[in-house]
């Protein structure tokens, strides 16, 4: 995870960020859907992250996505 210096300042002010994990389910060798669950419920109960997955459904849902969550702030 990259945490950028204002991405720093914003948390230690109070200011939450959400991270959000856009995972494609096809790429890679066999599942580790699991595993990144695994790691997206760590970052959130060590860490107190505001975490989200989003398994993509098709050629250009992860770009939708991104584009949704871009235009909403």
């Amino acid at each position: 995870m990259i945490c950028s210096n204002t991405a720093k300042s914003d948390i230690q002010k109070g200011n939450t960020m959400k991270h959000i994990f856009i995972i494609n389910p096809k790429a890679g060798k066999g599942s580790n859907i699991d595993r990144l669950y695994d790691m997206a419920d760590k970052l959130r109960s060590r860490h107190g992250l505001d975490v989200m997955c989003i398994l993509t459904q098709s050629r250009g849902h992860a770009t939708a996505i991104t584009r949704e969550f871009a235009e909403k702030g």
